[in-house]
């Protein structure tokens, strides 16, 4: 099973994903050209909103919201966004397991 993880740096996103001699580093502007440009996804369907839900938890969550605020970024991004397409057996490539069999 490949997992994803994400590391966001000074407003720039670096996702791992794969595991092992597989690991590949994708910058936000590879994110974009995957998701945006090539599969004309909109921004609004991973920048769902300006705030994270209440029980979410990550380390600069308040300078990402304040950016939302500062209409820097279109929107905090909703995880189970990623997760729709990327867990196993779904359209993309797995990079979350599945939760239950």
């Amino acid at each position: 099973m490949k997992k994803l993880t994400g590391i966001i740096i000074s407003s720039v996103l670096f996702i791992f994903a794969g595991c092992g001699k597989e690991k590949k580093i994708y910058s936000i502007e590879t994110y974009h050209k995957i998701h945006v440009e090539k599969l004309n996804i909109e921004c609004g369907t991973c920048h769902a909103s300006e705030k994270y839900a209440s029980g979410e938890y990550y380390l600069n969550k308040y300078e990402i919201e304040n950016d939302v605020a500062l209409k820097k970024i279109p929107g905090v991004i909703d995880k189970n966004a990623c997760i729709g397409c990327h867990r196993g057996g779904s359209i993309g490539p797995e990079f979350y397991g599945k939760v239950w069999e």
